[in-house]
């Protein structure tokens, strides 16, 4: 996937409704924490009035309030806000990257230094102690001493909580998710442009409106209220410019700026966001199979499992024509094997792949013909449609082995010299990394390390990432598609014993339900970065 200023616009748009649930979490905290610095605060103007601090202004004892009381407070009630600021950071840049194809974690240099400024934070959002100022300030146009305005405080804060929490909330989060953009877009180089986009209401602040459209290069900053502010919730601007700032930045390859359509904010109201087309539809799976199984009950059963398949996930968008997929009935050889999937090169440089589907029962455990087609299919998707996913990979290969070599060399923590000679510091596109975390995930069952006992070479073959890669995806298609025959075929795996396990590793095939709860989740995930399946 090339990263380009229109996949940024669309991450800009998941990232928004990513965001959309945890304006909840966060405004609940901040509200509670609201509440308790009031009545802190209250508590301190008692104590400045017996100290001569009579007739300061809102703002100077403010100021003294933050000085005092700042780092108290976060000690009591910034955990628990972080952790939904961290958590909105992880799926800012989670979308961002998927949208752009650009590995995004938070432990990216750029990223983590983010993560860390916002965990060192020495102070409260300045909307927090906005809240105070104001209060204070009504207190002075109102005529009122120091123990009126700490009276006033506790009530005016425990009145407004609730709302404050919430527009502070969205506050932080628009900031977030502005910086989160802007931050991808400059990692992946793209993107020359950004535009402001405000909120079309009566409720956005006339400076905003005035900056709707403004576009500016990538590293420039706009100029909203006189201020220079880098992205939308900016927090180098004044409170008047940023809290409840409801505006978006968007991205344009030229300075023209953005100029789609746009959707309104609904709901939570986070931001607008981009109308953008849908990304590229996969094509479906059936393109270029040949069922040509020898009767027609087995013909039936093998465009079934298909046709299932085609549920569940596509092929990925814009691949390259296949050879016609031909699917054909065979006897299994000495080795007992139920299945083969075969691939031929031409003179001419085509490459026929053919699934054999053997019609005599195995001496293995015994799937029937359902199982051994997902299974053999597992194969042809890692040999010819997965390797589309990472430019970087062999293209005569399977995605499989390249995925499984680098899952084996971050298992065997090597210092960063051995890192860097096996080109592990070098970061992994979303859809590699989600191929790894394949691995990962298989590396951490019971079953893979019983795996381990089993000799010689059908003991690597089992143990060979193309081979689990496939009985992965035949376990997952089962799963997914809800498939009986399927699902008993695997279940029987599992619970097959064989006094020869040293030898045939029998039931070890399949991986019990609740280990392989995880190894699905990461091919839901696999496919979903390669374009293989909707987002969930």
């Amino acid at each position: 996937m090339t990263a380009t200023a229109a996949g940024l616009n669309r991450g800009v748009a998941a990232v928004s409704a990513a965001l959309e649930p945890l304006v909840g979490r966060l405004e609940a905290p901040v509200a509670v924490a609201l509440r308790d610095l009031a009545a802190v605060c209250a508590a301190s103007l008692d104590g400045l009035v017996a100290a001569g601090w009579e007739g300061p202004s809102p703002e100077q004892l403010t100021a003294e309030l933050r000085q005092r009381h700042d780092e108290a407070w976060r000690a009591r009630h910034e955990p628990k806000v972080e952790r939904v600021q961290v958590e909105a950071m992880r799926r800012t840049y989670r979308e961002m990257g998927q949208a752009i194809g650009v590995d995004l974690a938070l432990t990216n240099p750029v990223i983590e230094g983010q993560v860390r400024k916002l965990r060192n934070r020495s102070t409260l959002p300045a909307s927090a102690w906005e809240v105070v100022r104001e209060s204070l300030q009504r207190s002075q146009d109102a005529g009122e001493g120091i123990p009126q305005a700490a009276r006033r405080l506790r009530t005016d804060v425990a009145a407004i909580a609730p709302a404050r929490g919430r527009m502070i909330a969205r506050t932080e989060l628009v900031s977030i998710a502005n910086r989160g953009s802007l931050t991808a877009a400059r990692i992946a180089g793209v993107g020359g442009f950004k535009t402001w986009l405000a909120t079309n209401d009566a409720r956005t602040r006339n400076a905003h409106a005035l900056a709707n459209g403004q576009t500016v290069p990538l590293d420039d900053t706009f100029s909203v209220m006189g201020e220079p502010l880098d992205y939308p919730g900016d927090p180098i601007g004044s409170p008047a410019n940023i809290i409840h700032c409801r505006c978006t930045v968007t991205y344009a390859d030229t300075a023209a700026g953005f100029t789609g359509e746009v959707a309104e904010p609904v709901g939570t109201e986070l931001g607008p966001v981009p109308v953008l087309e849908e990304a590229p539809a996969g094509r479906p799976i059936t393109d270029g199979i040949l069922n040509v199984m020898s009767t027609a009950k087995r013909r039936r059963e093998v465009d079934d499992v298909f046709e299932r398949i085609g549920e569940v996930h596509t092929l990925p968008p814009d691949t390259p024509d296949v050879w016609e997929l031909k699917v054909f009935e065979g006897r299994h050889n000495a080795r007992g094997t139920a299945g083969v999937y075969r691939r031929t090169r031409t003179s001419a440089g085509m490459v026929p792949e053919r699934i054999q589907v053997n019609s005599q029962r195995s001496p293995l455990p015994s799937f029937d013909p359902r199982t051994v087609t997902a299974h053999e299919y597992g194969h042809h998707l890692d040999h010819w449609y997965l390797r589309s996913g990472d430019d970087s990979l062999d293209r005569d290969n399977f995605a499989s082995e390249d995925f499984e070599a680098r899952a084996i060399l971050e298992a065997e923590g090597l210092t960063p010299q051995g890192r860097a000679a096996f080109g592990l510091d070098t970061p992994l596109s979303p859809y590699g990394e989600a191929f790894v975390e394949f691995f990962r995930q298989v590396y951490a069952t019971d079953t893979w390390r019983r795996l381990q006992v089993v000799e010689g070479e059908h003991g690597r073959y089992m143990r060979s990432g193309r081979e689990v890669w496939a009985r992965a995806y035949s376990q997952w298609v089962g799963r997914r598609t809800d498939d009986a025959a399927i699902n008993a075929g695997h279940a029987q795996s599992v619970t097959r014993r064989s006094p020869d396990l040293d030898k045939w590793g029998t039931g070890l095939g399949s991986w019990p339900p609740r280990e392989f709860d995880a190894i699905a989740d990461a091919i839901d995930d696999l496919f979903r970065k390669a374009g293989m399946m909707p987002d969930a």
